[in-house]
């Protein structure tokens, strides 16, 4: 039996939290409202899992209650939670859309040429499309990500 993929949606109290699971390669959306109803009628449609610190959502369906308000110990907790397996750099971190392959030659021109020139792999998001490659941004995320779980509880945020 193949294992089901766990979606999320975060409201605007954690969008940070967001862009960092997108980050570690979980399909997140950012409900930027401040409407408790269409931000549970869209977790409905979409089967996913609120993750959100506002306490009136505690009881309204498939919602996970942040108990940190600090970004990396937010991402700790879900992570723990539900048991996740990171796919770092594998989604888009603007809009959440996988990213695919693509041949050098495809993003001449597409990217600063000293990045070209200094690059072997790509990847690009066909939503916005947006090139990502394994800059000195790539290591610094990378490296955070690598020290996310072993950093003490209520590290520097953010």
């Amino acid at each position: 039996m193949a294992s089901v993929e766990l979606k999320f949606i975060v409201d605007f109290m954690a969008g940070r939290l967001a862009k960092w699971l997108r980050m570690l390669g979980f399909d997140t959306l950012y409900f930027k409202e401040d409407n408790n109803a269409r931000l549970c009628q869209k977790s409905l449609e979409e089967d996913r899992i609120i993750l959100t610190r506002k306490r009136s959502l505690a009881n309204k369906g498939r919602v996970y209650l942040l108990k940190s308000d600090l970004t990396f110990e937010q991402l700790k907790e879900v992570v723990s939670k539900f048991k996740l397996k990171p796919k770092p750099f594998t989604r888009c971190g603007l809009c959440n859309t996988k990213l695919t392959e693509v041949n050098k030659e495809d993003a001449k021109g597409k990217v600063p040429l000293f990045v070209y020139q200094n690059q072997s792999s790509f990847v690009h998001c066909n939503r916005c499309n947006k090139y990502y490659w394994q800059g000195t941004h790539y290591d610094a995320i990378d490296k955070r990500i690598k020290g996310l779980f072993s950093n003490p509880p209520h590290s520097k945020n953010t």
